[in-house]
């Protein structure tokens, strides 16, 4: 896991993304044969990696605006004062992961009740 991913070169499109909007990145293996094969690529990627926790970097984050929210949304917390509440003591993370579509499925509140 390289938590940090988005910042990596990546020739050989090894990394797999996590999740559409996360910035770590993984990498996967099926075989030990596929690992000594990588071996000097997965040994630059470590050492990029080391460099950036070295000089501090920063993954840059996608800023609220780029965001696409729900037009379910502000109508839901608006009717429920309850839900509101609960949804607004959640830090950002959590609140994207309550209302960001997952792919192929349809986008689901809050609440758990899919929207429609």
């Amino acid at each position: 896991m390289f938590f940090k991913g988005a910042l990596l070169e990546d020739p050989e499109k090894l990394f797999r993304r996590i999740g559409k909007h996360m910035q770590a990145r993984q990498l996967r293996f099926s075989t030990v044969s596929e690992v000594m094969r990588l071996k000097p690529t997965i040994k630059a990627y470590i050492e990029e990696t080391i460099g950036f926790e070295r000089y501090a970097a920063k993954v840059p984050l996608k800023k609220a605006a780029e965001l696409v929210i729900p037009e379910e949304l502000p109508t839901k917390l608006n009717t429920s004062p309850a839900l509101k509440k609960a949804f607004v003591a959640l830090t950002p993370g959590p609140q994207k992961g309550r209302y960001l579509p997952n792919v192929g499925c349809q986008t689901i509140l809050y609440t758990g009740v899919p929207s429609r």
